[in-house]
């Protein structure tokens, strides 16, 4: 019986009919309790103690791809209303681009894999089931569709409790052991995943015939169908292992999948930038100057010898009441969007870039980001964004975002990563890499700095594609001995991939990068710095073993990171260096009273006790790493300096009398003491700390 708008189903209150389906009808509804909007399934039949334990169970997943299910009542389920459109439109049936679909398949597939983790299968994948929405796919009836069982010559559904020996599923998606009444586990959702994949792709379904009888042999005999006329014949052999009838040759993982599904459309020629010639690896590069503007070209690499096939020019503007960019950039890993962390009303603030939009935006929920030791870092699915906060803490923000997140605490921090399973690494400066659940926890130690060997710390970490494999700096008292080395996180083996680079380049920016093999190619590039030089190190795909000599990208680059489709983005120098700000007197309500001291790159700027002087650390511009400490008198205008130490002079701090004030001094960012000097200049500094000073 249909239920009439203003009727209450328990505490739920009907508005509107949404549709029916063979388990019953879909209301809108609203839940006083909560004051919003949901949608309540209500069913024929009441649900058994059995299906009311596994809605509970269903109720636990958390996920931006899985309909999220709130309440489960005697007979009716209230569900998460989502606005989206079904993923296969019936009144315009037909194919998907390829680039949609696997965009679509990549969604589905994380949220397979978030269920599969927690034991549930859905067991009644369709694109019925599934919704695009403005946000991303939807899954909806995640381990629920099973209800009475019926036959028909269309979309049939077979619905019956999981008891052995009966079948629960929708016809034509569903695999072998489904239809033969068998145990039915993560694969079968696979092979239902491949038929949905099949008809993005195609337009047709994977397995069709004239009545129920003629679709079950087809999917219990007849070989999977092909895409290799729509598709790349590498995407074609990762569908047809899903379609396999054998659970035991599907793939055995939606992650895994996943992983393969991404790799497939990588190496597609067709997906990369069209080429002037064969070559063994392209990439779209993009170097991003501060955020003034961009320059994004295509380059092709065989050997040492670097040629250049398109250069493309774009402007990135400064956005209203942004006072300087940063060198904190990182691009997403589909090569989308950049990242960047600017100066905005005195704080640094998170800001995203679709490299398809004129603008850029600010994540309003980390407005408490910090560059001091390192950018911002990707979510491998491109969703979210994790960032060093001021109040000691890492957090994660929706890209397009929402409410920050911390993940956990920590004292410092020197560059992030994340793979595909949810694990974080981190740096501390003065210390090993720590990892940490991308839910949040405790961090545990990964690396132990060895200081017999001249080690500071472990800096940048950076997971390979297989996120079990990642590659990380380390930081020596001589540059010349710092280098980065390949570990992983299944064994203690290190090994070093290239020496030499500078550290000190990356800090700030988003670390070292590697850029994947393109086009057929054997070996990878692990990119990093060498000296304010982008070079490229090749690197055998398989062996993870040096494979040349590395090679020069580009010039005056401090900072770089690389998406997984091989999109590089890199911080020019010039374009930061030179940044004017002005110090300047400011009354109660925020009014400008008088400036203080001369223009500058102010990195650091400490008032005195007695309100009569500043102090500041001040950039040169001609050098990236060399503050210097100046003093300026308030009262007369002056501006002197204080420290002529060779290196960089910062973190500045007055003795509490006022008349000495205390910085770290070093080369680049590898501090390696804490001075005192007068702050009338009279004098040479004295040494207050020296040796594994944490800057």
């Amino acid at each position: 019986m249909e239920l009439k708008a203003g009727a209450k189903l328990g505490p739920y209150e009907i508005l509107a009919p949404i549709g029916a389906g063979g388990m019953g009808m879909v209301y809108r509804a609203r839940d006083p309790r909560l004051d919003r909007s949901v949608a309540l399934k209500v069913s024929k039949a009441e649900f058994t103690e059995r299906f009311t334990r596994e809605a509970r169970l269903v109720a636990q997943l958390n996920h931006p791809n899985i309909c999220t299910l709130h309440d489960v009542g005697p007979n009716y389920l209230v569900m998460e209303l989502v606005d989206g459109a079904p993923l296969l439109s019936q009144a315009k049936p037909g194919p998907l681009p390829v680039e949609k679909a696997v965009e679509y398949a990549g969604q589905i597939l994380d949220a397979l894999d978030a269920a599969h983790r927690k034991g549930i299968t859905h067991r009644d994948l369709k694109p019925a089931n599934i919704l695009v929405t403005k946000q991303g796919i939807k899954l909806l009836d995640f381990g629920l569709a099973k209800q009475t069982p019926g036959l028909g010559p269309e979309d049939v559904t077979i619905q019956a409790m999981t008891v052995e020996g009966q079948i629960a599923g929708t016809l034509q998606y569903m695999a072998p052991e489904q239809l033969q009444g068998q145990k039915v586990d993560a694969r079968g959702d696979i092979f239902s995943f491949g038929c949905v994949l099949y008809e993005m792709l195609t337009g047709k379904r994977a397995f069709g015939g004239a009545n129920a009888a003629s679709v079950i042999a087809a999917i219990l005999e007849r070989p999977a169908p092909s895409v290799a006329e729509v598709a790349p014949a590498a995407l074609d052999r990762v569908l047809r292992r899903c379609l396999e009838k054998d659970p035991d040759e599907r793939w055995q993982s939606a992650r895994d999948l996943k992983w393969e599904l991404m790799r497939a459309v990588e190496v597609n020629p067709e997906a990369a930038l069209k080429t002037r010639g064969q070559s063994r690896a392209a990439w779209a590069v993009a170097g991003v100057l501060a955020i003034v503007a961009a320059v994004a070209l295509s380059m092709f690499f065989r050997g040492r010898e670097v040629s250049e096939a398109e250069l493309v020019r774009f402007q990135i503007p400064v956005p209203e009441g942004v006072a300087s960019g940063s060198s904190a950039i990182s691009v997403s890993p589909d090569g989308r969007k950049v990242a960047f962390i600017a100066l905005f009303a005195g704080k640094e603030t998170l800001w995203v870039r679709s490299l398809a939009s004129t603008e850029a935006h600010q994540l309003s929920g980390a407005d408490v980001v910090s560059t001091a030791r390192g950018g911002p870092f990707w979510s491998p699915d491109s969703r979210f964004l994790a960032f060093f906060s001021v109040d000691f803490k890492i957090r994660k923000i929706p890209a397009g975002g929402g409410p920050a997140q911390t993940i956990c605490e920590a004292t410092t921090f020197a560059g992030g990563t994340w793979n595909r399973d949810g694990t974080i690494l981190f740096s501390q400066l003065n210390g090993g890499l720590m990892r940490v659940s991308q839910v949040g926890g405790k961090p545990v130690p990964v690396t132990t700095v060895d200081r017999s060997r001249g080690e500071l710390d472990h800096t940048l970490p950076q997971f390979l594609p297989d996120g079990r494999h990642f590659l990380y700096v380390v930081r020596a008292a001589q540059d010349e001995a710092s280098a980065i080395v390949l570990a992983s996180l299944d064994s203690k083996e290190r090994r070093r991939l290239a020496l030499g680079v500078s550290p000190d380049g990356f800090v700030g920016g988003s670390g070292i990068a590697w850029a994947p093999p393109r086009n057929g190619a054997k070996e990878g590039h692990v990119l990093f710095l060498r000296g304010q030089v982008l070079m490229a190190q090749p690197v055998d795909a398989s062996s993870l073993e040096p494979a040349g000599e590395g090679f020069p990208l580009a010039e005056q680059a401090i900072s770089t990171s690389v998406s997984a489709n091989g999109v590089l983005a890199y911080s020019n120098a010039n374009a930061i260096r030179g940044i004017q700000q002005q110090a300047r007197w400011l009354d109660r309500s925020g009014k400008p009273l008088a400036d203080v001291g001369l223009p500058g790159d102010i990195r650091d700027l400490v008032l005195s006790p007695d309100a009569k002087r500043v102090a500041v650390g001040l950039l040169d511009a001609r050098a990236r790493s060399g503050n210097s400490v100046w003093i300026i008198d308030t009262a007369r205008g002056t501006q002197s300096r204080l420290s002529f130490e060779a290196g960089e002079q910062r973190f500045v701090i007055w003795l509490p009398d006022g008349s000495e004030v205390a910085y770290s001094s070093g080369a680049g960012r590898a501090h390696d003491r804490i001075l005192v000097k007068r702050a009338d200049g009279s004098g040479n500094s004295r040494p207050l700390i020296t040796g594994g000073v944490d800057v």
